[in-house]
């Protein structure tokens, strides 16, 4: 999945935004996440894999959570939904935080679909 995908995804599936590639300043037009209150964000305003900001926004969408630094030096974090933990891992918090909420709007459990598909494409 390209970054410019999953940052989509979490934009629609985890945040409830719509994407919108109608919106135009002047004669140019842009693509942006339209939120729920009627406002935009501008897609390239937006992007939780490099903006911790960005990502804690993600985190503020679900009732529980964890984050752990792991051995390898790599982040861990895990949301409850509806009573299942969903993880993921990156070298980053936001990129832990991310995989997560894609694991997450997925409904796949401990990142397990994510990790499989991965090695069958070994």
């Amino acid at each position: 999945m390209t970054e410019q995908k999953i940052v989509e995804t979490l934009a629609t599936r985890v945040m409830g935004w719509e994407l919108d590639n109608r919106y135009f300043i002047g004669a140019t037009r842009h693509e942006c996440f339209l939120l729920p209150d009627g406002n935009r964000i501008l897609r390239q305003n937006w992007n939780p894999l490099q903006n911790i900001a960005d990502a804690w926004a993600l985190v503020e969408k679900f009732e529980h959570y964890r984050m752990q630094s792991c051995a390898n030096g790599q982040k861990y974090c895990e949301f409850l939904y509806e009573g299942h933990w969903y993880g993921g891992h990156g070298f980053s918090q936001q990129e832990a935080i991310c995989q997560a909420a894609i694991n997450t709007a997925r409904g796949d459990f401990l990142g397990l679909k994510w990790r499989n598909k991965a090695r069958q494409r070994d």
